[in-house]
C-alpha cells in the first residue's frame, strides 16, 4: 500500500506508512448490496485534503481488482 500511495503523497516511505496507519484507525461504514452483489466500504474524510487525495488514489487502484469478500459473491467497493 506504501508504494501504491507514494507517487500520490510525495512524501518519504515513513510518512507514506504513518498515512496508511490512519487510514486503519478512521471509521468506515460498510453497506452491503445484495441486489448488486457488491459491499461498499465508505471511510470516513481524513484530516487534511492531501491525505484524502492520496487515500482516493489507493481506493481507486483497490476498486480496479475487483475483489470479492472472502466467503461470498459481493464486490468490494471503496469509497472515501
Amino acid at each position: 500500500m506504501v508504494q501504491t500511495i507514494s507517487p500520490h503523497f510525495n512524501r518519504d516511505k515513513q510518512k507514506c506508512r504513518m498515512l496508511i496507519e490512519q487510514l486503519f484507525n478512521t471509521p468506515a461504514d460498510i453497506i452491503p448490496d445484495y441486489q448488486n452483489k457488491t459491499l461498499t466500504v465508505k471511510i470516513a474524510g481524513l484530516n487534511a485534503n492531501r491525505f484524502n487525495q492520496a487515500i482516493l488514489e489507493l481506493l481507486s487502484e483497490l476498486n480496479q481488482t475487483q475483489t470479492n469478500y472472502p466467503g461470498t459473491q459481493l464486490r468490494l467497493v471503496y469509497k472515501n
